[in-house]
């Protein structure tokens, strides 16, 4: 048997009497036909022409999505990672995001391709249905769902203008918690490098505690009931 391959009506000598005809030797849009002849031994048959055939668009794939973000928690928007490919290299865009909370779809950030913090709460699970089209075929995939995390509380300390040791050493304690739990605050004071441990958890030094020139230094912690704050040092 012998084959002559032409592409667009041109003969591709590398392709001859190569049946079947490798996928690397097509791509979308090229019209192949084929020249066929036979030999008995001792003769040749006339050649045949096959009828034209069109390659065909090949669809999209997605290889993965994901959803994910810094902490996994109310603190930081939620984000789809696609990673996708198209073997004909069409430019891929995609089609739709569905977003699903709890197994329900809901009506917010359709079609959004991140979920903003503010639409979370923790112990939600969360997963997205995307679409993704190269121009003429679409492909659907599901992401694996995720559970919103508990996020640290925070705290910062301020200390006031002018200290004297006429008046109470009172920093200015700021806590807060993206998740609204109540907190519970751990205070440690040191004078001079050592600690007191008779101020331990007070919010402030007694004026009786206080004379002029010495250092104090506070560490403080928040706890929401699952994780403690980093510790702050003032």
């Amino acid at each position: 048997v012998e084959l002559v391959w032409s592409k667009d009506g041109l003969a591709v000598e590398a392709a001859d009497d190569l049946n079947p005809l490798p996928a690397s030797f097509t791509a979308k849009g090229e019209e192949w036909t084929v020249d066929v002849r036979v030999y008995d031994g001792a003769l040749w048959s006339e050649w045949i022409t096959s009828t034209a055939l069109t390659v065909a668009n090949t669809g999209p794939v997605i290889t993965d999505a994901s959803l994910t973000s810094p902490s996994m928690t109310v603190m930081d928007d939620m984000t789809l990672i696609i990673t996708s490919s198209d073997v004909d290299g069409d430019n891929l865009a995609i089609v739709s995001v569905r977003w699903f909370l709890n197994d329900v779809e809901q009506g917010t950030a359709a079609d959004e391709s991140t979920l903003p913090g503010t639409a979370l709460t923790r112990g939600d699970v969360w997963h997205a249905v995307v679409r993704v089209s190269d121009g003429t075929d679409e492909i659907g995939f599901t992401t694996q769902g995720v559970t919103v995390l508990n996020a640290a509380p925070t705290v910062t300390v301020e200390w006031p203008t002018n200290s004297t040791a006429l008046e109470a050493l009172t920093p200015i304690i700021a806590t807060s918690d993206a998740d609204g739990d109540d907190l519970t605050l751990v205070t440690t004071w040191y004078k001079n490098g050592f600690r007191d441990a008779t101020l331990g958890n007070l919010s402030s030094v007694p004026a009786d505690k206080l004379d002029p020139e010495q250092s104090w230094r506070l560490m403080v912690m928040a706890n929401d009931g699952s994780v403690w704050s980093e510790g702050v040092e003032a």
